[in-house]
């Protein structure tokens, strides 16, 4: 295991803390909604190796600030070109889910601060997006809800337990999904308990944190090589064929992995050797 630090940084708006890990040329792991950088961790102790890493907490998530009722992607997004600016310079970028949205949309405004931008199994439009959040609703609003309460990590694990979900292609009651003792559920009640329930109000109304979230708009601004890693749509993947094929028509150049057998949630544990290829140049 790499020694890993974490530090706070202001941005004049919210402070947000990153966890930094490595040496080399700077690269900046961005999670998905709802968790915080240690989703990411087994990717920062594979990748920092070769790259001093970066993960920050995305605001309202882990330990970084609140900012209530301010969690469109273009906040995100001027937090993430506060830190590139500050700490790192150009810098490869990797975002999943979430933080693949907040990649694409600081790229487009900052070219020049991105490397090289992998886009982690992310719809790439608000248009395609939209129908899987919708179904999502009823999940997004039980996990507010937790968010919103205080109560203790073991009583948001077992109401997490309890949940209905759709877990790698399947759907059913959460425990039978994935096992009563399964690790997801301490570290998911963890991140709720730190989680400002006001990101997911955001989500769950969806027009304005992602207004402007346009592939045909977004992706021809940006200027650096760009790899889509897509994970499986028919394990519960959610970068479709069609939004890939979308992106290889408005991009020469544009390279694409898909990883088969793993669904939305467990790729991240999947694709270390992906970005390294990747990030290192010598392709996918």
């Amino acid at each position: 295991m790499v020694a890993v630090r974490e530090r706070a940084f202001a941005t004049g708006v919210v402070s947000l803390n990153y966890a930094e890990a490595g040496t080399g040329a700077p690269l900046m792991l961005l999670h998905g909604g709802s968790v915080r950088w240690q989703h990411l961790a087994h990717l920062v102790d594979e990748l920092a190796d070769q790259w001093h890493v970066y993960a920050p907490d995305l605001r309202g998530h882990g330990k970084s600030s609140h900012a209530p009722r301010r969690y469109r992607l273009s906040d995100y997004a001027d937090d993430i070109v506060a830190l590139l600016e500050r700490l790192t310079g150009r810098a490869d970028v990797f975002g999943h889910s979430l933080g693949a949205q907040v990649a694409i949309v600081a790229a487009a405004r900052r070219p020049e601060l991105f490397r090289a931008l992998a886009i982690g199994d992310t719809p790439l439009s608000a248009s395609t997006l939209r129908p899987g959040l919708l179904q999502a609703r009823p999940r997004l609003r039980v996990w507010r809800d937790l968010a919103a309460t205080d109560r203790a990590l073991d009583e948001i694990a077992d109401a997490l337990r309890e949940m209905r979900v759709d877990f790698e292609g399947r759907s059913g009651r959460a425990e039978d999904l994935m096992t009563k003792d399964s690790t997801w559920f301490p570290f998911m009640a963890e991140c709720l308990h730190d989680l400002d329930s006001t990101m997911l109000d955001a989500v769950i109304e969806f027009e304005e944190m992602h207004a402007g979230y346009e592939a045909r708009r977004l992706l021809p601004q940006i200027t650096c090589p760009i790899l889509l890693i897509q994970a499986d749509p028919a394990h519960g993947g959610s970068l479709s064929d069609e939004d890939v094929a979308s992106a290889r028509s408005l991009l020469q150049g544009l390279r694409v992995a898909r990883i088969d057998g793993v669904g939305h949630s467990a790729y991240p544990s999947k694709i270390a050797s992906v970005l390294r290829d990747f990030f290192s140049g010598s392709g996918v």
